[in-house]
């Protein structure tokens, strides 16, 4: 047989990047310094939810340091992460708040010539909270009476009012899964939890961001999505498009927990705005850990089978998710679901529905070809011809429910 030689198969590839990177020559975000380039650092929220009631920056200001807090910011919300089109995109985020959701949520921001300055100028602000209650449990967070994370959120541009921290309802029903469990052989279930775990990626995000003479703006961020922070960034501070530039900087790790803007990326927007000069905003790893993390879940199994087939019938789950304050992946996470059963062969009902951190709730049903289901967006796997899923927060645990059923009258007969 002819020996053939290819320019690329067979051959050895050296990595484009991987000189730079094993001789410590390549440049992430921290190593960016520009003239006169200031330093941020974020006041982070010690309560896990609080109103503001006043902020004092008169001590930080007196150092020479420049302040914002929720006052200074545009009071536009947003969702860190473009994950569908924009009239059913869910929005919620604010640059900074004025009401804390989460332990660790950015109240305030500095920016000083050095950053001993920016953290002794950070220590220097005075904030009086009215300490809210904390829920940790999903179940409880839906209950009446409960004090509500949010009272509205975006739906598109339409303001949606939340009940009791459910934040949305979609329905898609068809089977009769009681009749399968009625006439299975052998069910079996159990209850399964998993914790919080943090991406632990060795790089913190970090960002620098320079105000340019015509009024736009140049950043170099720790991201996955150069184009996602562009066009958010654009939103929240009303610039257009083509006076931003997002650089695509190496990034020390992720494991998705920079697949979205991160919150340091506008905050440091906003100190640069004002400041009208460069400023570079790193977290420290303990701020990084409270910002992002995989989520939490409980799942409650059962599994119904014929013993003659061998055959699954009805699998039922029921699965509470925590996925922290902002609605990040929730909308990934519930059209992914939708995608999957649609494509099992559901008959799919959308009702019009507002969102936000809590969620979802309601019956999602496929037809007899799904016996599992895949998110292919984001979050992973999750089995659930019939599933109930909550998603809470887990410092305030906002909730809501997806909940999906499987077995058509043909599977049943087998």
């Amino acid at each position: 047989m002819e020996q053939r030689e290819f320019h690329v198969l067979g051959q050895v590839t050296p990595r484009k990047d991987g000189v730079a990177r094993v001789t410590g020559r390549e440049k992430y975000t921290v190593d960016i310094s520009l003239p006169r380039m200031l330093h941020g650092r974020i006041l982070s929220s010690p309560y896990a939810h609080a109103r503001i009631q006043h902020i004092d920056v008169s001590r930080a200001e007196a150092m020479g340091a420049v302040c914002i807090t929720f006052d200074d910011v545009p009071k536009v919300r947003y969702n860190e992460r473009i994950i569908t089109t924009p009239p059913v995109l869910h929005k919620d985020h604010y640059v900074l708040t004025d009401k804390v959701r989460r332990m660790g949520e950015a109240v305030a921001a500095v920016a000083a010539e050095t950053e001993e300055l920016a953290e002794k100028a950070v220590r220097a602000i005075q904030v009086e909270y009215e300490v809210l209650p904390a829920l940790i449990d999903p179940v409880q967070a839906m209950q009446p009476g409960v004090e509500p994370i949010y009272d509205t959120v975006l739906w598109g541009e339409e303001e949606i009012e939340i009940e009791n921290n459910v934040a949305c309802e979609r329905q898609v029903e068809e089977g009769d899964v009681d009749r399968a469990f009625a006439e299975a052989d052998v069910v079996i279930e159990g209850t399964f939890k998993t914790q919080k775990v943090y991406h632990a990626q060795m790089e913190t995000k970090s960002v620098v961001c320079r105000p340019e003479p015509d009024g736009g703006l140049t950043v170099w961020p720790t991201t996955q999505s150069i184009h996602n922070v562009r066009i958010l960034l654009g939103q929240i501070f009303h610039i257009p498009l083509s006076k931003i530039n997002v650089k695509r900087v190496p990034i020390g790790g992720t494991f998705g927990s920079s697949i979205q803007m991160n919150p340091p990326i506008p905050i440091c927007a906003a100190l640069a705005l004002k400041a009208r000069r460069p400023v570079k905003l790193t977290l420290t790893r303990e701020e990084d850990a409270h910002d992002h993390t995989r989520y939490g879940t409980q799942i409650h199994l059962r599994l119904a089978a014929r013993i003659f087939k061998g055959k699954q019938v009805s699998p039922e789950v029921r699965c509470i998710i925590i996925p922290g304050t902002q609605q990040i992946y929730l909308d990934a996470l519930h059209e992914g679901l939708i995608e999957t059963f649609i494509k099992a062969g559901a008959a799919v009902s959308t009702p019009t529905c507002g969102p936000c951190l809590g969620g979802y709730m309601g019956v999602l049903a496929t037809g007899e070809r799904c016996v599992s289901t895949t998110n292919r967006n984001f979050v992973g796997r999750m089995g659930s011809p019939q599933s109930e899923v909550y998603l809470a927060n887990p410092a305030v645990a906002a909730a809501s429910a997806i909940v999906g059923r499987i077995a058509s009258p043909e599977e049943i007969a087998g």
